[in-house]
């Protein structure tokens, strides 16, 4: 007697969409990251340019949208120095 209906139908529904969830996550990952390094690159041009406040303002927005990024020590170390800088300005009255 043969069966007509498969055993296990949702197993096959699931296994045969795994390949496209994977795609969309390395897809969120990649454009994570460019996002991520966007960030950094604007971070870095603003305390070359001396716009400490608006350093601090950026790392404070990239540490919610991004608390576990690679990039993370990165931009607090900058945040960092932008304090510092916005300190002393305001000790030497620039």
């Amino acid at each position: 007697m043969l069966n007509n209906h498969p055993s296990d139908r949702k197993s096959t529904r699931l296994n045969s969409s795994h390949g496209s969830i994977s795609y969309a996550v390395f897809c969120l990952k990649k454009k994570t990251d460019y996002i991520e390094k966007a960030y950094d690159g604007k971070i870095e041009c603003l305390l070359k340019r001396g716009n400490y406040n608006e350093v601090i303002r950026v790392v404070e927005e990239f540490e919610r949208k991004f608390p576990s990024s690679e990039l993370l020590e990165k931009v607090k170390r900058m945040k960092d120095e932008a304090k510092s800088r916005v300190q002393t300005e305001l000790r030497t009255g620039r």
